[in-house]
């Protein structure tokens, strides 16, 4: 077993290391607080800007499974680039969650015709609130890696708030102070989901798809994965 291997596992059971990850409370503090003045590089004018050559892989491999009026939501929707590409290909019912303001100001700056809903706020206090089955297609893009483990609770989250499928465009293998590799697959479908495609290998980018089909409509995890630790 290899060290990703390792902390892949640590991550996907909830155990947190500190001084060689960040805490929490430190991984919402960096999101919250990128700006386009910030010097890391995570500046929601970039992500604006980005090559699109990822969303539109994954909008490509989906779109066997969706129907245009199908609800969809994006976890971690930064500057709404994302939910903009999918808008063009027809898409109507768009939402996000997004903590950062400054990436929503920068949201309706750059794609000022996109018609989403954005909340402003955590995964972690919004998702819990979404009533069981809300949408058709729940998807994130190189934002679950950065889930801390004290917060796995979210992928009980949101395996119950989608109705059909689960979308996850993910760097599985990657891994710094603030990013938490995992294998998703064996994190969905834990909790009541099937892998229907995956791509290991996303145009462009080391990013790994996977799309998941709900199999049921109840709760069903694994207890091994929701143990409450230090928040």
């Amino acid at each position: 077993m290899n060290s990703i291997s390792v902390l892949q596992w640590f991550n996907e059971h909830g155990i947190w290391i500190p001084g060689f990850y960040l805490s929490k409370s430190q991984c919402h503090t960096l999101w919250k607080s990128q700006t386009n003045e910030s010097i890391n590089g995570n500046r929601p004018e970039n992500y604006a800007h980005k090559d699109l050559s990822m969303i539109k892989g994954m909008a490509d491999y989906i779109e066997p499974y969706m129907q245009k009026n199908y609800s969809i939501l994006e976890l971690g929707s930064n500057c709404g680039v994302n939910l903009n590409l999918l808008s063009s290909h027809g898409y109507s019912n768009l939402n996000g969650i997004e903590i950062n303001q400054f990436a929503i100001e920068e949201m309706r700056k750059s794609f000022p015709l996109l018609k989403a809903n954005i909340a402003n706020i955590s995964l972690e206090n919004s998702l819990k609130r979404i009533p069981d089955g809300s949408y058709d297609l729940v998807f994130s893009m190189a934002v679950l890696i950065h889930i801390h483990p004290c917060s796995n609770f979210i992928f009980n989250e949101i395996a119950r708030i989608s109705n059909k499928y689960l979308c996850i465009v993910e760097g599985e293998n990657f891994n710094c102070k603030y990013i938490f590799p995992r294998n998703y697959k064996r994190v969905f479908e834990s909790r009541g989901y099937e892998q229907i495609k995956c791509i290991e290998k996303m145009p462009d980018a080391n990013y790994t798809l996977r799309l998941f089909k709900k199999l049921h409509k109840k709760r069903y995890l694994k207890n091994d994965t929701d143990f409450p630790l230090i928040p």
